[in-house]
């Protein structure tokens, strides 16, 4: 038997201590006795659909049986051709972002997945069997963590949107659930379905009203939203997708697993967050459960009531230790992408039950408050001899976790220990011990990474607000600089403001092409809220549109966002 897919199919943040494959060959020897079946594992972090079909073209070369087919959440994430820029810019000029995604995922996904199809019933013709996995999405409790809510509009649809997407957001904080529906669907008129903040904040409410196929059904068109436009996202399946493997798999009676029954929870039919350690990757309950169904494809359990599930791996204090150590990189992880305080608790929580686990998120605790390149501490050899830490951590071995120390991770973390906040390290300035927090360190440029663009010496924002989160303890005063631009604000225009705690403490001028510089001293309180609300952005739409369609058709790609603000420094001292 062949595991093909991608990172999920890894057991990915488990991996190599608990794996859908290794999982699978337990539940097959429970069932059918020790020695029938073999389970190779040929899933790869990162696969796309042309590795993935040159691994299923090899398996009648390595005397396989069964192919499990475990993919699509890397289908999205596609390479383009010359011919595919070409395509996808005479639909920019067409229609926008909005054509830009039907052409994306229309002509240049789903073809590619049918080829692989293609290739997976032509091997299955020469004596395979197949069963095809069909991915789910953490639904219910992701956030979408893009440093982002929607492209360019219509200097008059713009307006609009925004103040929809503000009274939306006080009506969720408010409660006021039967609001919603109308103000989302406005939104999504306005961006015509490429922003995941209506479907998102809908969703919520929907749920919230106990409305959970609205839900569902809000929370897949926030997922979809995203893709196919020329922007960077975390990996996801998409509901086109689905819904191909299924038809696929019925009609040539392969097996099929479809992750959106066998991971849903009993009384609301969403997908239950305790399966996944992220937005797409499976906890060891979501392994078991995929694993189980796998397994009862390829050899029924006639009527047993249990199976055995992970062996010693699981029950003994090492496996146990690694698992809660899968946990605490699972909230590491989701602080990368900027989820909410409650998912980090949550994974915490599930690693610190014991004093082993305490003593691996201490070390995590300590190993963020440090200022010094990750390998060079001792805390990161402590994690790292666990084999699963070792292989997320290693690619970031150089640098600081400064993201991690400005996240909620820090005080989740403290919280469930019970020890105190870590403080930021005392600096010599000025003949002074002072605190010096770089506010940019580690997200230099938060939309290279989703516009796979060159990278730059600054940040660039596509959100009107850019917010931050210090926090300094016992501190009295803070002492803030920053020095921005705003390149396609109207000088002439209305200004941005700085915000510290809720006090305007700061005008922010439009500068569009020299750089300039705020200082503000302002008042600290133990958690400090920062936010840089960006002038109005005056960039003409049929303007940005076709100068990304002319890039598109030279082979090149260009940001097809608004940039509101860009920061060269954000410093903070106290």
């Amino acid at each position: 038997m062949a595991v093909v897919g991608e990172s999920a199919a890894r057991g990915y943040l488990l991996d190599p201590v608990f794996t859908p494959t290794l999982t699978l060959q337990d539940e097959l020897n429970a069932t059918a006795g020790p020695g029938r079946y073999q389970c190779v594992d040929l899933a790869r972090s990162g696969a796309g659909v042309g590795d993935l079909e040159h691994v299923v073209s090899a398996l009648p070369s390595l005397d396989t049986d069964v192919l499990v087919l475990m993919a699509g959440n890397n289908w999205c994430l596609q390479p383009l051709s010359y011919a595919d820029g070409d395509r996808l810019a005479r639909s920019m000029r067409a229609g926008g972002l909005s054509e830009v995604r039907e052409t994306f995922t229309h002509s240049i996904v789903l073809p590619r997945v049918r080829a692989l199809l293609r290739k997976v019933r032509q091997v299955a013709q020469a004596g395979l069997d197949v069963i095809v996995v069909v991915p789910e999405f953490n639904l219910r409790e992701w956030e979408p963590g893009e440093a982002w809510t929607v492209g360019l509009l219509p200097p008059e649809h713009a307006e609009e949107w925004h103040r929809l997407h503000d009274s939306a957001e006080r009506a969720l904080r408010e409660k006021r659930w039967e609001v919603l529906p109308e103000l989302c669907r406005r939104m999504a008129v306005l961006d015509k379905g490429c922003s995941p903040a209506p479907g998102r904040m809908l969703g919520i409410a929907e749920y919230a009203m106990s409305d959970y196929s609205g839900a569902r059904k809000s929370w897949e068109i926030s997922r979809d939203s995203v893709t196919g436009q020329l922007l960077g996202h975390t990996p996801r399946v998409i509901g086109e997708i689905q819904e191909l493997l299924c038809a696929f798999a019925e009609k040539y009676g392969y097996g099929l697993v479809d992750l959106r029954r066998e991971l849903a929870d009993s009384e609301t039919g969403l997908p239950d967050p305790e399966h996944f350690l992220d937005y797409c990757h499976l906890s060891v309950t979501g392994i078991e459960a995929v694993a189980g169904a796998v397994a009862d494809r390829i050899a029924p359990s006639q009527g047993a009531t249990s199976r055995g599930t992970g062996g010693p791996r699981k029950t003994d204090e090492e496996g146990a230790l690694r698992q809660a150590v899968g946990h605490l990189l699972a909230a590491c992880h989701n602080a990368w992408h900027g989820q909410p305080a409650e998912t980090l608790r949550r994974h915490v929580a599930m690693a610190v039950v014991d004093q082993a686990g305490r003593d691996v998120a201490a070390a995590l605790l300590k190993l963020i408050a440090k200022t010094a390149p990750a390998w060079t501490t001792p805390e990161y050899d402590q994690l790292c001899a666990f084999p699963n830490a070792a292989r997320y951590l290693s690619p970031v071995a150089t640098s600081t976790f400064a993201v991690l120390a400005q996240s909620p991770l820090s005080a989740v973390l403290a919280d469930l220990l019970g020890v105190p906040a870590p403080r930021t390290p005392a600096r010599r300035v000025d003949g002074t011990d002072l605190r010096r927090v770089d506010l940019l360190a580690g997200r230099r440029d938060e939309l290279t990474g989703l516009a796979h663009g060159p990278t730059t010496a600054y940040s660039r924002y596509a959100d009107a607000i850019w917010r931050s989160t210090v926090r300094t303890g016992a501190a009295s005063d803070l002492h803030l600089t920053l020095q921005y631009r705003t390149p396609h604000a109207n000088e002439g225009g209305q200004p941005g403001w700085l915000e510290v705690n809720g006090r305007r403490v700061a005008e922010v001028p439009a500068l569009r092409q020299t750089w300039g510089k705020i200082v503000a001293e302002v008042r600290a309180e133990p958690v400090n809220e920062i936010a840089v609300h960006w002038p109005t952005s005056a960039q003409p739409e049929d303007e940005w549109r076709q100068e990304v369609a002319t890039a598109l058709a030279t082979g090149r790609l260009l940001l097809p966002l608004p940039v509101f603000g860009e920061l060269y420094e954000a410093d903070l001292r106290f």
